[in-house]
């Protein structure tokens, strides 16, 4: 096993009836990785905090479906897009952090990347918001990228 490898992790929910009328919904989260510098500031900076908003988004759905006052929208559905399109990018940037030989303006593209990441799982703007920040994000990277090939 590599030295950053996820050893393993999950997640469960557990359903126990508090009487005839109510129930409670437990959900836990675990993970276990290997203790080094990077995976401790990985867990600590990203992880968390997502995993903490996305369970409380995830309880908030179930309480609606549970209510029967749940309504699917088109809104949500993009702003989840949005969500996986900055995570792709920040992944494509960490591996050009990790194998490219002028890694810092990358290591800065990530930070802002993960930064808009975490304030869109926290936040959650409109699309309206979300759109345009993405496009300006983009546009970034391809200015920081292009200039990137120019100075190779």
């Amino acid at each position: 096993m590599s030295e950053n490898q996820v050893d393993g992790g999950s997640w469960s929910f557990l359903l126990k009836e508090v009487n005839t009328q109510n129930t409670r919904l437990i959900a836990r989260f675990r993970s276990s990785y290997s203790p080094t510098v990077f995976n401790i500031a990985l867990n600590r900076i990203f992880v968390q905090p997502a995993s903490l908003f996305m369970q409380k988004r995830m309880l908030i759905g179930i309480q609606q479906r549970v209510e029967g006052t749940f309504r699917s929208s088109t809104p949500e559905n993009i702003q989840v897009i949005l969500w996986l399109i900055l995570f792709f990018l920040l992944m494509i940037l960490l591996l050009g952090i990790l194998f490219g030989k002028r890694w810092i303006r990358l290591f800065f593209a990530g930070l802002l990347t993960g930064s808009m990441l975490l304030l869109f799982i926290a936040w959650q703007p409109s699309i309206w918001i979300g759109i345009p920040l993405v496009c300006i994000l983009i546009y970034i990277l391809i200015l920081i990228i292009r200039k990137r090939r120019v100075n190779s």
